[in-house]
């Protein structure tokens, strides 16, 4: 039984963790699109796919079908945000802030927002 605990619980991990973000480009415009809700285990993701982006781009940051992204990917955004100043990328976003006090708020109020 043990062992089917642990293998159920590596089942979700990993189907939690892939395709959180979908990455697309046309010319010099990217777009970041969370797919679902986001947490701590899709960091590195995120950060990888944010450290691909060159220099002199565009990126649009999509939050739209995320009800909740976890305070340390609001992290990572900050810290490129700080990066991409010096490689001259500029960043749009698009229903990406808040997104966790939105959730805790919900939280509180039993889904009452």
């Amino acid at each position: 039984m043990l062992i089917g605990v642990v293998f159920g619980v590596i089942f979700v991990i990993r189907t939690n963790h892939h395709s959180a973000f979908t990455l697309v480009r046309q010319d010099s415009m990217y777009l970041l699109r969370f797919n679902k809700d986001a947490s701590f285990v899709n960091k590195s993701e995120l950060k990888d796919k944010l450290a691909s982006l060159p220099a002199q781009s565009i990126v649009i940051i999509d939050g739209t079908k995320a009800i909740f992204i976890d305070s340390d990917l609001y992290d990572v955004i900050a810290d490129f945000r700080e990066g991409a100043q010096h490689k001259q990328i500029t960043i749009e976003f698009k229903q990406f802030h808040n997104k966790s006090q939105n959730y805790r708020k919900r939280r509180r109020t039993n889904g009452v927002v």
